[in-house]
């Protein structure tokens, strides 16, 4: 008969080699990330994000800045091109949008963000290719929204279903 210090012995050295196994596999998507060559996009994808339709200096000024709306509908760039990780405190978007063409080149790239953004994160990723629509997306106010996605959007990370309007000078 087995007694219950022998079934808790084996509970718990199941239960961590289990969490040694998940914390291996996401060291190893995290590589992938970083041994991915950067997107390649079409003209369409890039008058629709912020490679194509981003802000520039012009004579010390900012110009061109397109600003996302709570009507804007986006989407993941590319698919397969992040990764996102999370703990208590928040989580980690992991990205290849960045990426050198030479292999390791630049270290990895990550967007930090707040536990309350991992869903709004998992919303655009299990979205995709669909687009969803800046109100749809599960944060508490329209503004935190916006912030967020105007965060992903400069790194490069979603498009818009259309191209922004840009401001002529900001």
């Amino acid at each position: 008969m087995i007694t219950d210090d022998v079934k808790d012995y084996f509970y718990s050295v199941s239960i961590s080699s289990r969490l040694s196994d998940i914390f291996i596999c996401l060291q190893m998507s995290v590589g992938m990330i970083q041994d991915m060559l950067p997107p390649l996009f079409t003209a369409d994808e890039l008058m629709c994000t912020v490679h194509g339709n981003g802000a520039f200096w012009d004579n010390g000024c900012v110009r061109g800045e397109a600003n996302i709306q709570p009507e804007s509908e986006v989407r993941l760039i590319k698919p397969n091109c992040i990764r996102l990780t999370c703990d208590s405190e928040g989580g980690m978007i992991y990205h290849a949008i960045e990426n050198s063409r030479s292999y390791h080149e630049t270290p990895a790239q990550m967007i930090n963000i707040s536990a309350e953004e991992i869903e709004a994160t998992q919303c655009i990723i299990d979205s995709y290719p669909s687009y969803v629509t800046v109100k749809d997306i599960p944060l508490k106010t329209v503004e935190k929204k916006v912030n967020f996605l105007t965060l992903l959007y400069n790194h490069g990370v979603i498009r818009t279903k259309l191209p922004l309007i840009q401001d002529s000078m900001v």
